[in-house]
C-alpha cells in the first residue's frame, strides 16, 4: 500500500520552519533502522519533509514535557522536605519523636529533632544503638505504648516531657522540647544533664 501526500497531511501536521534541519535529523536517524531500498523510496517521494518535521516536533516536545514534569516534582517537594506534619505543641513533638524512635523511623524522628552538633551526635548514637538491637527487641519497641508521666512548662518556649514506654516501664526519661521559629523540636541534650 502506497501512502500519498494528501493522505499524510490529514494525520501529520508539519511544522512550518526547520524543514531542512528536520529532514537532516530524520534522515540520519532513519537510515540506521530501515533498509536502504525503503529509505530510498521515501526519499524519492515528497513526504519525507513531513516525517522529518514531525520527528523534530516530537523530539522537542519530549524534552519540554520531561522538563515540566521535573519542575513540577521539585516544586511539590520544596514546601515540606519530608512530608511530615509540623508539631502543633510540645506534647505532639515529643510523642512524634518518641514514636518514630521506637519504630526505627529515624527520618521522621530527625524531622522533630532540634539540630545542633551535640543533638546530631546523640541522635546518631541512638540510631546506631537501635541498629545493633535484635529483631525481638525491635518488635517489642514497635509494639510499645508511650506513657507520659509529666509534661511541665518551664517557660513559653521550653517544656519538660517525662515519659516511659511499656517495653521498659522502669526506665523513665525526660526530654526537653523547645520552640524555635514557631516550631516545637526535641532537644536531646537534656538526657545528658539528667
Amino acid at each position: 500500500m502506497k501512502i500519498t501526500n494528501s493522505y499524510l497531511v490529514l494525520f501529520l501536521f508539519p511544522i512550518s520552519g526547520f524543514r531542512d534541519l528536520g529532514f537532516f535529523i530524520f534522515k540520519s536517524l532513519i537510515s540506521n533502522f530501515f533498509p536502504h531500498w525503503l529509505f530510498a523510496t521515501y526519499c524519492s517521494q515528497k513526504t519525507l519533509p513531513i516525517y522529518a518535521s514531525l520527528c523534530l516536533f516530537l523530539l522537542i516536545m519530549k524534552k519540554l514535557i520531561a522538563s515540566f514534569c521535573i519542575a513540577a516534582a521539585v516544586s511539590c517537594n520544596s514546601n515540606n522536605e519530608s512530608g511530615y506534619k509540623k508539631a502543633e505543641d510540645a506534647q505532639d513533638a515529643g510523642t512524634q519523636f518518641i514514636r518514630a524512635s521506637l519504630d526505627g523511623d529515624y527520618d521522621k524522628a530527625a524531622f522533630y529533632l532540634f539540630k545542633d552538633s551535640t543533638n546530631v551526635m546523640l541522635f546518631e548514637k541512638q540510631q546506631a544503638n537501635y541498629k545493633e538491637m535484635s529483631s525481638k527487641e525491635k518488635s517489642q519497641y514497635k509494639a510499645a505504648t508511650i506513657r507520659p508521666v509529666a509534661i511541665t512548662g518551664e517557660n513559653d518556649s521550653t517544656v519538660q516531657y517525662k515519659y516511659y514506654h511499656t517495653s521498659n516501664p522502669t526506665d523513665t526519661t525526660t526530654l526537653r522540647i523547645v520552640r524555635r521559629q514557631d516550631t516545637w523540636l526535641v532537644d536531646l541534650k537534656s538526657i545528658i544533664k539528667m
